[in-house]
């Protein structure tokens, strides 16, 4: 496996994991109702769709420099 490969995968984690806690603060006092679920629920969506995303285009890029 290509070493810009890697990297670039530790950076995707990076940038997941910080928008994952970020949620986790916002909403970790307890008190969730219905359209705070649904706001957590489509946070994440959006984190594993942009990290599909970003693997995607490594991939390609990586497939496209061999």
């Amino acid at each position: 496996m290509d070493i810009e490969y890697i990297v670039l995968l530790l950076g995707i984690i990076a940038i997941a994991s910080e928008r994952s806690y970020r949620l986790y603060l916002k909403f970790k006092d307890g008190k969730i109702d219905l359209d705070d679920l649904q706001e957590i629920v489509s946070e994440a969506t959006d984190i594993i769709e942009d990290t599909k995303e970003e693997i995607e285009s490594a991939k390609e890029a990586t497939e496209d420099g061999a």
